[in-house]
């Protein structure tokens, strides 16, 4: 019960706050590296599984990349896919381009996820700040997911934390909330990096019908 309200949760969000990821997207994913019981996440000890996937980076923020190479387009139509993505995913107030350099290869957004945690013995919630950059050469991208920050909105005051502050590397007060607001933060992610690589090999429309 508590998974369908926390997934009804970030299905509102999402939808409040523009259209990344869908509801039906997050229910379907079943990553082998999550640890499941009962046929729900165990946030706690998936958490401690997925660790191992990722590195802190020199800001103290999570980072996982992929290389996707042999693929059959130049840098040029690389570029313009990712574009076309961008264009078409961050379309909310919060979720924004921060940088697209042609020349370099590089195209850097910004998603903010509403409500990616909810600890339900208070009611409050978590956010989550993640980056999404992707390298480009011909036949090749790169796509790297950096989980940047977790925010947690009490009244009028917003406290903010490096994701190195939370478990599952330290150890805190917080442990459950901040080990689904992770483990929730790599489901988006790596929905995101499957949307993306789908939308640079095939395209995100058909501009060739017409």
């Amino acid at each position: 019960m508590r998974k369908i309200i926390f997934l009804l949760l970030i299905a509102f969000g999402l939808s409040a706050k523009g259209q990344i990821i869908t509801d039906t997207e997050f229910k379907k994913y079943q990553g082998k590296e999550l640890i499941f019981k009962k046929n729900k996440i165990d946030y706690v000890q998936s958490a401690l599984k997925l660790k191992e996937l990722y590195s802190l980076d020199k800001n103290n923020a999570i980072t996982r990349s992929i290389v996707i190479d042999s693929v059959s387009k130049s840098k040029n139509e690389i570029y313009v896919e990712i574009n076309n993505w961008f264009i078409h995913s961050f379309n909310d107030g919060k979720s924004v381009i921060q940088l697209n350099d042609k020349d370099a290869g590089s195209v850097i957004g910004k998603g903010y996820i509403p409500e990616i945690a909810r600890n339900f013995m208070d009611g409050q919630i978590v956010n989550s700040w993640i980056i999404i950059r992707v390298d480009i050469k011909d036949n090749k991208f790169r796509i790297t997911t950096t989980i940047q920050e977790y925010e947690l909105p009490i009244g009028d005051t917003l406290y903010k934390w490096q994701p190195n502050e939370c478990y599952p590397f330290k150890e805190g007060s917080f442990k459950k909330t901040t080990a689904q607001a992770f483990v929730n933060s790599h489901i988006w992610s790596q929905i995101v990096i499957l949307k993306l690589k789908d939308a640079i090999l095939k395209g995100v429309t058909n501009v060739d019908n017409w």
